[in-house]
């Protein structure tokens, strides 16, 4: 990609979902297209390390060739990630909330409390408008998913919500085993001649 002095009509061109700007900063479009050399040259710096300087040295910046910040490929594709890294963070609390809520399975107590059922709604909802609502995501640095790429997000969520129901079917069959003993020591506390008798004859 090849930076613009005038960026023009290039937001129209802007692909936000992918990052695509087309044909807009191929070098052929742009002040670049007479090579490199139209606008650098060699230097060194004060090491004595090989560098490329402008040749105009006293160019404001606006009036350089540049690319626009935050919107070439690398720059978009950071934050595409960075997006996909928020949906991860964002959904990964909310879901393990729903599993903390209970020893059992989650799906058996999935609409027993109302006041997390409605804060579950407004983070899924305010997910979204984070995501698909240019003015804000725009000041939170974030871009628009795909429905793949949303998907993809999803999945750390959702293996960590699988991750915990797991553990909770270990700690629920360990819990079991020590009630079981618990039960049988508060019998014999509470009947401490029970020992002596043997078994109970039925």
């Amino acid at each position: 990609q090849w930076g613009l002095v005038d960026e023009g009509d290039f937001m129209s061109k802007f692909n936000r979902w992918n990052g695509d700007t087309g044909d807009v900063f191929k070098q052929a479009n742009t002040p670049w297209k007479d090579g490199r050399e139209a606008f650098l040259e060699p230097c060194a710096d004060h090491r004595g390390v090989e560098r490329w300087c402008w040749r105009r040295k006293n160019t404001p910046q606006e009036q350089l060739p540049l690319l626009p910040k935050g919107m070439h490929c690398a720059a978009y594709g950071a934050r595409l990630g960075q997006s996909m890294a928020y949906v991860s963070i964002h959904l990964g609390e909310i879901l393990t909330l729903l599993t903390y809520r209970t020893d059992g399975p989650f799906w058996q107590f999935l609409f027993t409390n109302v006041v997390y059922n409605g804060m579950f709604v407004f983070n899924l909802t305010m997910l979204m408008v984070f995501l698909y609502i240019p003015a804000v995501s725009s000041v939170l640095e974030l871009a628009p998913l795909t429905f793949g790429r949303f998907v993809l997000a999803t999945l750390f969520p959702l293996l960590l919500v699988a991750l915990n129901e797991t553990f909770k079917i270990i700690y629920r069959s360990q819990m079991l085993s020590r009630n079981a003993i618990l039960a049988e020591q508060a019998v014999d506390r509470v009947r401490p001649h029970r020992k002596s008798l043997g078994p109970a004859k039925v």
